[in-house]
Order: C-alpha cells, then structure tokens, then sequence
C-alpha cells in the first residue's frame, strides 16, 4: 500500500504533525511519480505548432503548466519552503479548470468563444468555468467549485491564517517567524529549523490531493491513456505503508466516547445488575 497521505484529508493532516515517516514515503513516491508523468504528456502524440489554436493544443499547454506547478511545489516543500508551495496552489488548479472547461466546450460556440479569447492572451475568469459547471451539474455543483476558489484563493491572497503558517507563538504570546533561528546564527537549516510541523503535514496532504487530481484529469483530458497513468502510478507507489505512530486528538475523543456508551449499555443491562 502507498503513503497514508494520497487519501488524507488536508485538515486530519493538521492534526498529524509528527508523522514524518508517512511524510517521507510520500516525498519519495512523489518524487518519482512527477517525472513519470512528463514523458506521457511531452510525446509524438502532443505535439503543435505555434500558429494551432486548437482546444487540444490550450490543454495540453494548461496540463503541462499544472504539471511544472506540481514539481516546482515538490520541490519547495522539500526544502520546507511552504510559501512558494501556497503561492503555487491556486495556479495548479486554475489551469487544470481551464483545460478541462475547453476540452469539453471548445467546439461550442461560446467555447470557441472563450478559446479565441485566450490565444489572443486576453485573461479567462475563473467564473466562465464555474458557470459552465452549473449548466452542466446543477447549482450545488456550482457552489461547491465556488468554495473551492474561494479557499485556494486564501493562500494566493495571503490571508491573515494563510500567513500565520509562518509562524509559531513564543513567550508571552509573541508570534515567532520561522526563519527566526538566523538572527542567531547562520547554519544550513537557520531558515527553517523553526517550520512548523502542522504547516508541513497540511502542504504535504494538500500535494497530494493536487497530484492524484493532476492524473485523473489528464486521462479526461485525453492527454495520456489510462493504462499509462495506472501504470506510472503503480511504478512509483512503494508495496508496504508506512504505519500510523501517532493517535490524534480526535481519535482520543472518539476512543472515550465509545468508552462511556459501553459503560451505559453495561449499567442498563439487566445481565450485569447485581442483586443486593
């Protein structure tokens, strides 16, 4: 089984700091997926010439940009570099929006539309897409990619919790910049030896959600089969997970929750009364 992280909700990550060994398998799996994947889309099969506006040319254009986006936010989170990685987050999915909105409406008329737009380096508004998404599925859907823009959005805009990720509180309160070790010394990790662990296990899962979406669209796309992505996929995934080494908070709740309803069953149970 690979890492844990690949179906680990962003947020259970929070709540996971300490697990470097899930951690690092994922770094490792990622590592060696992401170059997997180039060939698949820089082949004979996606070539174009720079006078094609075609809508399989802007995809394949958008996808490898997703793709670059992915390794670079590897890269920076490797190095703990986090606000490179957040700064790269939106972008990752934006492209990946566009180039699924013109592979399925290119050929229409307010898609060629858009298409034409685009090839004259005019900017395409992320809500052409969530409208589209709303003829398609309906307004819940619309809502929910709308919710979804907003919260990548937080990143990309700095919001004031996207940058308290930098920083950890010291004595009286005080907010600590993670980069604070340098003042204090230079050495190879003076700029983040003070990272805290949270934000790393939040950016990692976030990857990772980003990464198994990058694939799936890709084959949508129909920019590499399926069999070569399952493939790449297989390849890079490692046989034995590495195990959990940490209980959450949450886990401790439920744990204790379950611990008091088996004592109110055993004390309503008539089984278990004992006679004075």
């Amino acid at each position: 089984m690979p890492s844990k992280i690949w179906r680990l909700d962003p947020l259970e990550a929070y709540e996971r700091p300490y697990e470097y060994a899930v951690q690092d398998q994922f770094q490792r799996e990622a590592t060696k997926l992401l170059p997997e994947l180039y060939p698949l889309l820089n082949n004979k099969n996606n070539e174009y010439r720079v006078d094609d506006q075609s809508a399989s040319k802007a995809c394949w254009l958008l996808a490898m940009e997703a793709l670059d986006c992915l390794r670079e936010s590897l890269a920076a989170l490797e190095q703990k570099r986090h606000r490179v990685f957040s700064a790269l987050l939106r972008t990752t999915h934006e492209v990946l929006d566009l180039a699924t909105y013109f592979h399925a409406q290119g050929e229409t008329e307010n898609g060629a539309k858009q298409l034409k737009k685009w090839y004259r380096d005019e900017f395409i508004e992320h809500k052409v897409y969530r409208n589209w998404i709303e003829v398609r599925d309906g307004p819940t859907a619309r809502k929910r990619e709308t919710d979804k823009y907003r919260s990548l959005s937080r990143f990309t805009h700095r919001s004031y919790r996207t940058l308290l990720h930098g920083y950890s509180v010291g004595v009286g309160d005080r907010l600590v910049h993670d980069a604070t070790a340098e003042l204090y010394g230079e050495s190879a990790g003076s700029r983040t030896m003070l990272v805290l662990p949270h934000t790393m296990a939040l950016y990692f899962s976030a990857l990772a959600q980003s990464i198994l979406r990058f694939v799936t669209d890709v084959g949508d796309l129909a920019l590499a089969t399926p069999e070569a992505l399952n493939r790449a996929m297989q390849d890079s995934l490692e046989p034995e997970s590495e195990p959990w080494r940490f209980t959450t908070p949450q886990e401790i709740y439920e744990r204790h929750l379950e611990s008091l309803e088996s004592q109110l069953e055993a004390e309503d149970d008539p089984a278990t009364t004992v006679d004075e």
